[in-house]
Parts: structure tokens; C-alpha cells; sequence
């Protein structure tokens, strides 16, 4: 097809629409005129009362009780919004009450990252201001720089369409971020990263030489099963992500998981003596972790509490526990036995949802062939319709590595990383295998320099070590080139024994120079420095 030039096309377009003007009253003939329409009236809807009054006596109620502001950016609090938030803080101790420096909290749509609006629905608040870590070797300490910024949370649209409990969860975790941030974050400091598992990993500069600065981070350990619980929002692997995370996750899971003392005794302790100052919300029991949850699911099984049996098993799926889960499977397999009214059923599926096993799967299934449920209603449980087949394949096996680090310890080069994905595909029986391509630097090109792989497995923690003098295709000679420009690739392969396709994720990359003077991790025991702006340090109040 030939183009035109500039001025045909100006000719052209102008024709068009010309011609459009001279269209337009017959086709708008077709249309009727505004006679031949019926007079409707619009109901109007009148509030009864006074609604900005109203907003603004809960807003000043708000804060005689707990000594915060709520501000409005691009939206308005709403009189129900407002209700649901006083509900949320009237579970808090005093403690996270009118803390100095903290002004209030903020409605606006959605999060703004930079110029660019976060996708509804993916965050539902944020607590600012944001931070970094580097290490200075003027100062010869892991420095924490807090932004000047304003403290402050920002809660979104999406948090106010919640389940109350979800809510509630969500409010008290950016809480736990908060009073992180007043009291010199113990989330940082050794006492807390040594208990929940995690270390230093300072990381160079590519160009990095003896004596200069480089930033760091916190890194979870793959040998450590159990992180704080998490939310029914959060992937099961969000409390590895860094310490403050792992944090505000142990505040919220305090509050409303029952469980959470015998999952995480060392943080139950932690929380209970250094954060809410002696206040409970569970009564101890006697008994582990396993013997509690099977008693008391056998309890309600018993009782035909089949609420309860689903709310149960999704307390289960808040920590990973191979033993117990398999002592729920057989309580639940020995339940479904039974054909019962079809609406327990559907419920006693979805709570199989929430079980790790690949024989839930089979349950379902088999509950399927039987036509005691259908693939319909069962996939309108979020948890069920989350890990369906469809979603698996097309959507969550091509989800990519997550937190990749490269490190040299023990004369050996490794990589490091959290797959978000193999908690479904374990549950839908898939094993993974991690495959990964070493690429060097060769002028404007990068040049093929070894590959490898893991076995299959089917570890459930979700946080990945892969040895790449162990694993390479190369043989044991392998030695990874230091002082190189060197590039790794990384990617998750999902296979069933049942199945010849395999899933392949996308692929995850970082850029590296290999340092064999440098040290990658460090001190022990860790040990950071938090530098706070003037605006936020003279209200800090170290935890006793």
C-alpha cells in the first residue's frame, strides 16, 4: 500500500469530515428527537442529615480516641470507612496509640509510584516514609537511611471492599510498620533477625574496589521452614522478603492467629514482651502446634461445625507444617467419606484448598466424579479458584524467580531466590526443577559460558539456594570467572508425573561481578545503624 504525503492525507481527512458534517443530521434522524422520548425522572437520593458534619464529628472522635488525624488527598473518607477503621484501632494497646511524630493517616485512590498509578486491587496501603540500606565505610556501620519524608499510611480504595477480619489484618500490619519505624526498628537490629532467621547480604558495586561503600539486604534462610504467618492476601512466601515484612506480619499475626504462639513461639514471645507489653488476645493451651490443630479439628468435624472446619484449615495454610497438614488430610479424607447435603459438600471442598497435599486435589476429584460437587461453585472460593488448573498453566507457572542474589561463600558461587509459585504447583502435584545460564561479557555481546540444573523437588518453604559449582552441566572443573561482567539467568520448570508437558516461568536475570576479596555476609551477629531526618528522629523511642 502506497502512503500519502502530509498534504494528501491533511485533503483527506478533511474530506472525511466534511462529509461527516453533511451525514450527520440523517443519521441522527434514525435516532428520534427529544419529543418522541418519554419525560423520566432521575430518583434523586437525599441524605438524611448533615453528611460532611458527620464525617467530620467521626474524623474529630477518631482522634480524641487514639490521637491521629485523618486526612483526605484525592478521596474523601467516607462515614462507614471511618467507622471500620475505629473498630480496627480499638483491638490495639495503647502503646500504638497517639505515637509523637505521627500525625495521621491518608485516603487517596490508589499508590503512586513515581508519575505511574499502581493496578487497583495489588496494594491496599502503604506506610511511608520509604528507606535504604548501605554500608559506609567512613561510618563502619550497615547504615538504614530513612527518607524526609512525612510519616505517615496511605490507605487505598480497594482496602474498604475487604472482609472485616482481612481489613482489620491489613490496618494492624502497616501498624506493625509504624511502630517499626518509632522505635529504632527492632525489625533490624539482632535480637529480632536472629530469631527469625535472617543475615546480612551486602552486595558490591559491579566496579566495586577495597574500601569502597555498597548496599546490603536481608536475607531469609532456605534451611529455616517456618517465617511469620501470613495474610489470606499475601503469597506464603511474604514474611522471607526482608525482616521489616516478617515483622509487621508477626504484629497482625499476634492479633488474630490463634495459632501463631505454637507456629512461632520465639516471635509470640518477642511481640509479647517487647511490643504489646503483656496483652493477649489467645489463651494458651497446653500441647504443640500438630496435637492443637488436629484436636481441635477433629472437634469440629465432630461437632458438624463446618464453618469452623474451614476456618481451621485456613489457619493451617498460614504456616508451613508438613506433619500436621498430613494429620488434617486424613481428619478431612475420613469426613468426606460421608455424602452429605450438598452445600457442606462444596464447603468441606474448599477447605481441601487450603491443604498443601496433592491428595486434595485427588479428593476434590474424586468428589467431582461422585456428583456430590460441581468445578463451578468450588472455583467461587477465592483459595480454590486461585490454584485452579487454568490459572496454573496460564498465568502462575510462568510467574518468574523472585529475589535473586548471587553470592561467593564457602568456595562456592550461589544463587538465591524465592519462588512464589511452587506452594500451587506442590498442591496440584507438579515437581520443579530450577534451570540457570551463566553468560560473560564479550565486547557489545554476551557469550554462553555454562549452564545448569537442579533435580526435581518438592521443598515447600518456597525459598531456593542452588550451588552453581554443584549443579553446572560442566562438570566438577566448573569455577565461576571472577572480576568478570557476568550475567545469570534463572528460571523455574514445572513437570507432572502424569503429564509429558512441562511449565517453564519466565525468565528472571541479574548482573554480576564476582568478588573473591569481598566479603558477602556480615557481621555476626548481625547488626545495623538507623539514621532517621529530623523530621522523624526526635520522636524515636527505642523498644526496652
Amino acid at each position: 500500500m502506497r502512503c500519502l504525503p502530509p498534504t494528501g492525507i491533511i485533503k483527506l481527512l478533511a474530506a472525511f469530515l466534511f462529509s461527516c458534517l453533511l451525514t450527520l443530521p440523517v443519521w441522527a434522524s434514525h435516532l428520534g428527537s427529544e419529543e418522541d422520548e418519554p419525560t423520566r425522572k432521575r430518583p434523586l437520593y437525599e441524605y438524611k442529615g448533615d453528611y460532611r458534619g458527620e464525617i467530620n464529628e467521626l474524623k474529630e472522635k477518631f482522634q480524641s480516641a487514639f490521637g491521629y488525624v485523618l486526612m483526605d488527598l484525592d478521596r474523601g473518607w467516607t462515614s462507614d470507612e471511618i467507622r471500620k477503621l475505629h473498630e480496627a484501632f480499638d483491638l490495639l494497646p495503647d502503646i500504638f496509640h497517639r505515637i509523637p511524630g505521627l500525625k495521621g493517616f491518608y485516603r487517596a485512590n490508589q499508590l503512586q509510584a513515581g508519575k505511574q498509578a499502581m493496578v487497583p486491587g495489588e496494594v491496599f496501603a502503604a506506610t511511608f516514609p520509604p528507606l535504604s540500606t548501605i554500608y559506609r565505610q567512613a561510618a563502619k556501620h550497615h547504615l538504614v537511611m530513612v527518607a524526609d519524608e512525612q510519616p505517615r499510611i496511605e490507605f487505598y480504595n480497594d482496602l474498604f471492599y475487604l472482609d472485616k477480619k482481612v481489613f482489620q489484618n491489613i490496618v494492624h500490619h502497616e501498624m506493625g510498620h509504624i511502630f517499626d519505624l518509632f522505635h529504632e526498628f527492632p525489625s533490624l537490629q539482632p535480637d529480632w533477625l536472629t530469631l527469625a532467621g535472617f543475615r546480612i547480604h551486602n552486595m558490591p558495586a559491579l566496579d566495586a574496589e577495597p574500601g569502597s561503600d555498597f548496599i546490603y539486604t536481608l536475607l531469609n534462610n532456605p534451611d529455616t521452614m517456618r517465617y511469620a504467618p501470613v495474610s489470606d492476601l499475601q503469597h506464603p512466601i511474604h514474611s522471607r522478603e526482608n525482616a521489616m515484612e516478617d515483622f509487621a506480619n508477626s504484629v497482625a499475626g499476634y492479633i488474630h492467629y490463634p495459632y501463631f504462639r505454637y507456629t512461632n513461639p520465639d516471635r509470640y514471645r518477642f511481640m509479647k514482651e517487647k511490643v504489646f507489653l503483656g496483652k493477649e488476645y489467645f489463651t494458651e493451651r497446653p500441647g504443640s502446634y500438630a496435637e492443637l490443630i488436629e484436636g481441635d479439628f477433629k472437634q469440629a468435624v465432630g461437632k458438624e461445625d463446618w464453618q469452623g472446619v474451614l476456618d481451621i484449615l485456613q489457619e493451617a495454610a498460614r504456616t508451613i507444617h508438613p506433619e500436621a497438614d498430613q494429620k488434617l488430610m486424613q481428619v478431612l479424607k475420613k469426613a468426606m467419606e460421608t455424602p452429605r447435603p450438598r452445600d457442606i459438600d462444596h464447603k468441606l471442598a474448599a477447605a481441601s484448598c487450603f491443604l498443601q497435599s496433592p491428595d486434595a486435589l485427588l479428593l476434590r476429584q474424586e468428589m467431582w466424579a461422585d456428583q456430590r460437587i460441581d468445578t463451578e461453585t468450588i472455583l467461587k472460593f477465592p483459595r480454590c479458584g486461585g490454584m485452579q488448573k487454568k490459572i496454573f498453566q496460564e498465568q502462575l507457572s510462568k510467574t518468574p524467580v523472585m529475589n535473586l542474589y548471587f553470592y561467593l561463600e564457602d568456595k562456592e558461587a550461589w544463587i538465591q531466590f524465592l519462588d512464589p509459585t511452587l506452594f500451587v504447583a506442590q498442591a496440584r502435584g507438579f515437581q520443579t526443577s530450577y534451570k540457570w545460564r551463566l553468560l560473560l561479557a564479550q565486547g557489545r555481546q554476551w557469550r554462553l559460558a555454562a549452564s545448569g540444573e537442579t533435580g526435581y523437588m518438592s521443598d515447600p518453604d518456597g525459598s531456593v539456594r542452588v550451588s552453581l559449582n554443584k549443579s553446572t552441566l560442566r562438570g566438577p572443573d566448573f569455577q565461576f570467572p571472577t572480576e568478570r561482567m557476568a550475567r545469570i539467568e534463572v528460571w523455574a520448570e514445572r513437570k507432572h508425573p502424569q503429564f509429558p508437558k512441562v511449565f517453564s516461568s519466565e525468565v528472571n536475570t541479574i548482573q554480576v561481578v564476582a568478588k573473591p576479596w569481598f566479603e558477602y555476609f556480615g557481621p555476626t551477629p548481625p547488626s545495623t545503624h538507623v539514621v532517621y531526618p529530623p523530621l522523624v528522629g526526635r520522636y524515636v523511642e527505642p523498644i526496652r
